[in-house]
Parts: C-alpha cells; sequence; structure tokens
C-alpha cells in the first residue's frame, strides 16, 4: 500500500533521494484532556439544553427505556401472582422477549429493503432522507401503546396466561422498532452546527 502519512512522505522522499531529514514541527499526540472533556461532556450537555430535537428525543427515549426497565420488573410479578407461574415459568415466558427482538430486527430489515431502497432510487441519492428512519418508529410506536393495553386489560385470572406473555412479545417487538430507528435520526439532526 502506498504511504498515506502527510508527514512521513516528505521523510521517505528525502531518505530515497540522499538528502538530510527534514526539520518539521512536533506532531500532534492528539487532543488534550480539556479538549476531550469539551468534546465528550460539554457539548452533549449544551445540546441537551439548546437543541429541541435532542431535548425531544432524550425524554422520549428515556420515557421509553423507564417503560422497559418497568416491564421486565412488574411481568414477573403479575405472572407469579395471577398465574402462578415459578421462576423458571417465568423465565421461559421471556422467550417471547426474544421472538418479539426477532421480529423487530426482520421488520427493519423489510423496510430497509422495501420502504428505503424505493426512495433512493425514486431520488437518485445515494442515502434515503433522515425522515425514512422514522418508518420503523411509527410502526413500533403504535405495537407498543396497543400491547400495554392489551396487557393491561388481560392479565387477570379470566384470561388465559399466554395473552399477557404474547403481549410481552408485541411490546418488544415495537420497542426494539423505536429504539433502533430513533437513535440515528435523531443525534444526527443535532449534531453541532459548525
Amino acid at each position: 500500500m502506498p504511504e498515506t502519512y502527510g508527514r512521513e512522505i516528505p521523510r521517505r522522499r528525502n531518505r530515497y533521494r540522499g538528502l538530510a531529514p527534514l526539520n518539521q514541527p512536533p506532531a500532534e499526540s492528539g487532543v488534550t484532556i480539556a479538549q476531550m472533556f469539551r468534546i465528550t461532556v460539554l457539548t452533549p450537555l449544551r445540546m441537551l439544553v439548546t437543541e429541541p430535537i435532542v431535548i425531544l428525543c432524550s425524554f422520549y427515549l428515556g420515557l421509553n427505556f423507564a417503560v422497559v426497565f418497568q416491564w421486565f420488573i412488574t411481568v414477573p410479578v403479575v405472572l407469579s401472582s395471577v398465574y402462578k407461574f415459578t421462576p423458571q415459568n417465568i423465565g421461559l415466558a421471556f422467550t417471547t422477549a426474544i421472538a418479539g427482538a426477532s421480529l423487530a430486527a426482520i421488520t427493519s430489515i423489510v423496510i430497509e429493503l422495501g420502504f428505503y431502497r424505493k426512495f433512493v432510487m425514486a431520488e437518485g441519492k445515494p442515502m434515503p432522507r433522515i425522515e425514512y428512519r422514522l418508518i420503523p418508529a411509527m410502526i413500533g410506536g403504535f405495537l407498543q401503546v396497543a400491547s400495554l393495553f392489551w396487557i393491561g386489560w388481560t392479565a387477570s385470572p379470566n384470561f388465559h396466561w399466554a395473552s399477557p406473555v404474547l403481549g410481552t412479545m408485541v411490546y418488544v417487538w415495537g420497542n426494539v422498532l423505536v429504539l433502533v430507528s430513533s437513535f440515528e435520526p435523531c443525534y444526527r439532526h443535532g449534531e453541532p452546527r459548525r
């Protein structure tokens, strides 16, 4: 491979020609601690309070994570108290979460292949507009809300235990769709202006 480092090319050229080594200024070794602190701490904090899209996405994703963590605390309690599940049965019931995540991956791939490529080819651009990345979130948001009502209304001894367990699968499906499609658009739009 040919050399591409700007400081090394003149050195090798002089060495090859038999000339004296170049007197170059010392190379910058990277960023300082102050620059790293500014880039990794201060800039995101500034964006968090000054960029409306970052504020809204952060609140929405924060709510999303809060519901997920509350979900995985509440579901075992409901299954053990209402349906008398053992800890082993509760663990098996959570395999539906794996199925929901797998469905989300498949859905994202289908949307990527279907919508994005269609729009890319129609617009003649190498990348689709960032708004198209939110299509899975639109589907996932509906699935999340529907599954919350589904489980809220069917988690009682009057209904079979499979109903809230399948609702968990639908919730995870929607949640993963929202999370995956929300990360890139939220933070790409919130990049600091230069």
